[in-house]
């Protein structure tokens, strides 16, 4: 799955929301995940 954002601060700050938290302490037990957050380009 790959998520898109406006920014990387925005992202970041997605990551590190309690909402976020919440969702992976319910899923980490059972879900392996490899995680990046990685800044984008344009090729225009």
């Amino acid at each position: 799955m790959i998520w898109e954002f406006p920014s990387y601060e925005q992202a970041l700050k997605c990551h590190e929301s309690k909402e976020y938290i919440a969702g992976w302490n319910l899923a980490k037990e059972t879900t392996t995940r490899h995680m990046q957050i990685v800044e984008g380009f344009s090729t225009e």
